[in-house]
């Protein structure tokens, strides 16, 4: 008989998606055993990947916050190049390209937090700027352009 501590490094393994023949390698028991403990473990198993699912989506919430934080400081340090570009290096519509990507990388992190849908949505507005910025580039804006 096995120890109740190698039950749980089993469902442990179980938990963390190993299949039978690693965890069989690991703990030093069969397929056959493995399959017995599972179906004896079910809840408890499920239980561990529910919690190892949490820490995962804890774990995944604090990386987006740091991309949101990463991407708005390379969004204002460009910012404060277009505020003191002499613009001999590069035109204003590479300027306005690169903002505008920016832009859309750091909304694409936005996460609503309420239920109220505005009536302009962000992807259509950045969609429209894009528009806008391709024609700056190409020197075809006009009057129709801005409506």
């Amino acid at each position: 008989m096995k120890s109740e501590a190698t039950k749980q490094k089993f469902n442990q393994l179980r938990a963390e998606g190993l299949s039978y023949a690693k965890i069989g390698d690991q703990l030093n028991i069969s397929k056959g055993t493995c399959s017995k403990w599972e179906d004896q473990l079910t809840d408890e198993i499920a239980e561990l990947k529910k919690d190892h699912l949490q820490e995962l989506y804890e774990e995944y919430g604090m990386q987006k916050e740091a991309r949101i934080k990463a991407l708005g400081k390379v969004l204002n340090k460009i910012d404060d190049a277009i505020d003191d570009a002499d613009f001999s290096a590069m035109t204003p519509a590479q300027l306005l390209d690169a903002r505008l990507k920016y832009q859309k990388a750091l909304s694409n992190e936005y996460v609503p937090t309420t239920n109220v849908s505005p009536s302009v949505t962000m992807g259509a507005l950045q969609s429209r700027l894009l528009t806008l910025a391709n024609q700056a580039e190409n020197n075809n804006l006009n009057d129709q352009s801005v409506r």
